[in-house]
């Protein structure tokens, strides 16, 4: 036997889809570290000069900058820093050459299985939706019939304890009541029982399916909510401030600067232009 591949023969069947990498997981770091020498003295080496920079203006109070000419000196710093480790330096743009032809294979992948599935979860959602419907009419017939009987239980149990205050009423009539008043409060019981339990089955291969609960909301009327928020009779947590429809509104040099319940302040941050 030879693994040569031969005129019409498919080389894909020798390979494992399940071992596409041709290094393992563990292998990459050591592998990148081989092939980017550079970029990491590079990267050791500015890391050096910022560790110098801080100690040199370290103060008791903290890190500071005494005059212009520090201000300068760190831009620069600043300028070499970003070009290596900036959003679009060198390390992110080698990064997303190394992650390219790796993330158009996952993506191949996921596109793959996908349509796998998407077959047939479609075929999923019907089933899933004439087993709700179903589940809702059982479940609705049987709570209709426990209410019934637990109102029945109830009538009858005030009727025997009616007849058991009675002066002259027998023991017996008075045990019947109690039975009765217990057998009401089990009706009740079984009447209030949860969706599950009004809809589980079984099936010849072991499948249990019911139907379960989960309560959900809408707003309706978002003053209303706020009245009672301000009013204790709902939480604060109910109503969360918008954070980009508020920052569009204190915006620039016209934006609102009084808003109750807000504290409203600049947020002032250093702007660098010129070399890179």
């Amino acid at each position: 036997m030879t693994d040569e591949v031969k005129p019409g023969d498919n080389r894909l069947k020798g390979i494992d889809p399940e071992k596409l990498l041709v290094i393992e997981v563990d292998e990459i770091h050591p592998l990148l570290d081989t092939q980017y020498p550079e970029l990491v003295k590079r990267g050791d080496e500015l890391l050096e000069k910022a560790v110098e920079w801080a100690t040199k203006h370290k103060r008791e109070i903290g890190i500071v900058i005494l005059d212009d000419a520090e201000m300068n000196h760190a831009s620069d710093l600043y300028a070499q820093l970003r070009t290596y480790a900036g959003e679009t330096g060198e390390v992110e743009e080698t990064r997303k050459k190394v992650k390219l032809r790796p993330y158009q294979a996952t993506q191949s992948i996921d596109a793959w299985f996908k349509t796998r599935r998407e077959r047939l979860v479609g075929a999923m959602a019907v089933i899933d939706r004439a087993q709700n419907a179903r589940a809702d009419k059982v479940r609705a017939d049987e709570q209709a019939e426990r209410l019934r009987i637990a109102r029945e239980a109830e009538l009858l149990a005030e009727k025997l304890k009616e007849e058991a205050r009675q002066a002259d009423a027998p023991d017996v009539a008075v045990d019947m009541a109690i039975e009765a008043e217990d057998i009401a409060e089990q009706a009740k019981v079984a009447a209030a029982a949860p969706a599950a339990d009004l809809t589980r089955t079984r099936s010849t291969l072991g499948v249990t399916t019911s139907q379960s609960e989960k309560w959900d909301y809408r707003v309706t009327d978002i003053k209303k909510l706020c009245a009672a928020v301000v009013a204790g009779t709902a939480p604060e947590t109910f109503v969360m401030p918008v954070d980009a429809a508020i920052k569009l509104a204190i915006k620039g040099p016209k934006g609102k600067r009084e808003i109750p319940g807000l504290e409203i302040y600049p947020d002032y941050k250093i702007n660098r232009r010129g070399a890179k």
